[in-house]
């Protein structure tokens, strides 16, 4: 990016990444050019220096005299300086990808008022490539029929399957030329690599027609599984973390709930304890039982793309509340099973009174 000025595109499936690169170089800017230039920085990792000599042969000598003027005399670059040419970014822009997208912007040029074009990647995952984007101006994206079976049920209908996939089949399966615009589905797929009928846990939309077919986009994950950046945080493995860290610590809790922040880009897990003293260490060791469980966690974290845990305290009657709450929402009080994994978005503002004071 500063080596070269005819960077006119960046394609990527997160854009976290991209958030990422740009704080990366504001942070290091003089760090950076100072490498470029040829002087030492201690700030050079050990597997970098092995392309500095290549890296510093490509680079644009009048393009990098023009950066160093730049942060000499104003102390930072501007958008322009390090994207003179960016033109469009395409990279998923559903679900939680909205948020770090937003946290983008600020970082990207404009160019005679002409804003960097977001381009849809497209839905997809790494078990499939469901959408090919056939409207690059408006985003639009229809799914690739010649490739994959569609199925699809409504999401207000869906009968979690949960550990056993055999309760799929009382749901009510809708096909592709059924889809009505503006309403939500989970998504069922039969694909040419193997997978058959497979539940990818996805809710997506359904979006304007394209002749006689819906356009897709991708909404969120389903019930049981969170994402702020591509982690795909699930139940179990978040149950598997905290028994640990409970059991290791003297940690008398009630009940807990995690919530992904997506604003924040970390997880929040809110404590029916008072052991205030404790929530470092615990946060710190449910940290590094998810970075073993889940290798996406892992990469995501050692990439600071998240951030690290936070823990809250709640008071001591929160878990019957909570209850309490749900039970006026119309299910059964023998039916009722806690929620330990969602979206801030969803639960953050609701656990407010809940909090014990004096927390930050």
């Amino acid at each position: 990016t500063l080596a070269s000025d005819n960077l006119t595109g960046i394609v990527t499936a997160n854009p976290s990444s991209v958030l990422k690169l740009v704080r990366l170089i504001e942070e290091h800017t003089y760090d950076l050019l100072q490498i470029l230039t040829g002087n030492a920085s201690k700030w050079t990792l050990r597997e970098t220096k092995k392309i500095l000599p290549e890296l510093r042969n490509i680079t644009n000598q009048s393009r990098l005299a023009h950066l160093v003027h730049s942060y000499t005399k104003y102390g930072r670059l501007t958008p322009d300086d390090v994207f003179p040419v960016l033109s469009a970014i395409a990279t998923w822009t559903g679900g939680s990808c909205g948020i770090a997208l937003r946290q983008l912007k600020s970082y990207l040029p404009t160019h005679k008022n002409k804003e960097v074009k977001i381009v849809e990647y497209g839905y997809g995952s790494s078990e499939f490539m469901g959408t090919v984007n056939v409207d690059a101006i408006n985003n639009r994206c229809l799914p690739q029929l010649t490739h994959h079976v569609y199925e699809f049920v409504n999401r207000d209908d869906w009968i979690d399957p949960g550990a056993d996939d055999s309760k799929a089949d009382n749901n009510v399966y809708q096909g592709v030329h059924e889809l009505i615009p503006g309403k939500e589905y989970h998504t069922v797929v039969t694909t040419q690599s193997g997978l058959y009928r497979y539940n990818i846990n996805d809710i997506v939309r359904a979006g304007s027609m394209i002749g006689q077919c819906a356009t897709i986009s991708f909404l969120q994950k389903g019930r049981g599984v969170t994402n702020i950046t591509g982690e795909k945080l699930s139940e179990h493995q978040l149950i598997d973390a905290m028994s640990d860290a409970i059991q290791t610590h003297p940690v008398v809790a009630g009940g807990y709930m995690a919530l992904a922040n997506e604003e924040q880009s970390r997880y929040d897990i809110y404590l029916e304890s008072d052991k205030l003293e404790l929530f470092s260490e615990l946060s710190a060791q449910v940290d590094k039982k998810l970075r073993t469980l889940n290798i996406e966690y892992e990469e995501k974290r050692a990439s600071e793309r998240l951030k690290h845990i936070h823990v809250y305290g709640l008071s001591s009657d929160a878990c019957e509340v909570i209850k309490g709450w749900c039970v006026s929402q119309g299910i059964r009080e023998a039916q009722y099973k806690p929620t330990v994994l969602a979206y801030a978005r969803d639960w953050a503002e609701k656990l407010k009174p809940l909090l014990l004071k004096n927390q930050s």
